[in-house]
């Protein structure tokens, strides 16, 4: 090959080294954090709760860790009044596999607009799923969206 045939050929080398350092310092960086993060949601579980527990998340409900649940399910219980928006907050059936199976809306029985404990309670129906196991998720309703606003509690189930 002749010396100008080379010459050609050092602009594209030179954008091959470019992508893959790019690549390597910051779309792996991206990828790795996005699969750490997200692993992280779902083990950052708690698999069993004391009274104190719930309190400091602010909740406290009728469903104890690893109870045995059917359809329909009553859910009651007391949550703090920023739990709400408009009187209500989401409560989410997931199977092991973290499929959404059902969802349901806990209504206040009180007043809500306040910082204190409210009552709340729902029925959550659903149709047995193929997992033995899961999770019951009381969601702080969060309508402005910003992660520092954002709580969930799971609670482990076992379907009968």
């Amino acid at each position: 090959m002749k010396k100008e045939n080379y010459i050609k050929l050092i602009p594209g080398l030179i954008i091959l080294l470019i992508a893959i350092f790019l690549y390597y310092f910051f779309v792996n960086d991206l990828i790795i954090n996005y699969y750490k993060n997200s692993s992280k949601q779902h083990n950052n579980k708690i698999d069993s709760y004391t009274d104190q527990d719930l309190e400091n998340k602010n909740i406290i409900h009728n469903i104890s860790a690893n109870q045995v649940i059917n359809s329909p399910l009553n859910i009651n219980g007391k949550a703090s009044g920023v739990w709400f928006f408009e009187a209500s907050f989401p409560i989410r059936l997931l199977d092991s596999n973290y499929k959404e199976i059902a969802v349901a809306t806990a209504q206040a029985k009180t007043d809500w607009m306040t910082t204190d404990f409210v009552e709340f309670e729902t029925v959550l129906n659903f149709e047995k799923p193929n997992t033995k196991n899961g999770f019951l998720v009381f969601e702080r309703y969060n309508p402005s969206g910003l992660p520092e606003n954002d709580e969930k509690v799971y609670i482990p189930i076992i379907f009968n």
